[in-house]
């Protein structure tokens, strides 16, 4: 007759609790990424932020919805506007159009328009910023200079 001890029933226990799978927690809408993560709209976690995902898609959205006689990037357009900042604003000046990579760029007037897509945007910045160190909602500076270059990047 072979004896059951504690030991063994607690040891029996886990090995059926890890093979008990649970449901995977609903996050919300998601898109992959570049690198593969899935990276949730609504619940951005900082381990999804991939300054590789954002370099890569910011690097492919051309400006004004692609309406140019070249193409011009979100990330050549943001490299001008950190250049023109001071030191410690470079970083949210090269990242200021970094929730783009996630949601897309849309045109300046339509976004005013897009109530919902300001809300998501300024919360997934605030996301964003948290990840790499910097400044949200952004130091006046960063949108002067953003807004000084508007007319310049047209030609």
């Amino acid at each position: 007759m072979a004896i059951i001890t504690l030991n063994d029933l607690v040891k029996n226990d886990l090995a059926q609790s890890a093979t008990v799978t649970t449901k995977p927690v609903d996050r919300g809408p998601w898109i992959q990424t570049h690198t593969g993560v899935a990276f949730h709209i609504l619940d951005p976690q900082p381990e999804d932020i991939a300054i590789e995902d954002i370099a890569h898609a910011l690097s492919n959205t051309c400006r004004f919805v692609g309406h140019t006689n070249k193409f011009y990037s979100v990330a050549q357009h943001s490299v001008i506007i950190s250049d023109h900042l001071p030191q410690h604003l470079k970083l949210a000046g090269l990242l200021h159009d970094a929730s783009e990579a996630y949601l897309n760029d849309f045109a300046r007037p339509f976004k005013k328009l897009l109530i919902q897509y300001s809300g998501l945007e300024a919360w997934l910045m605030g996301a964003i910023a948290n990840k790499f160190g910097f400044e949200y909602p952004f130091d006046p500076l960063v949108k002067q200079a953003d807004t000084a270059i508007l007319h310049d990047e047209r030609d």
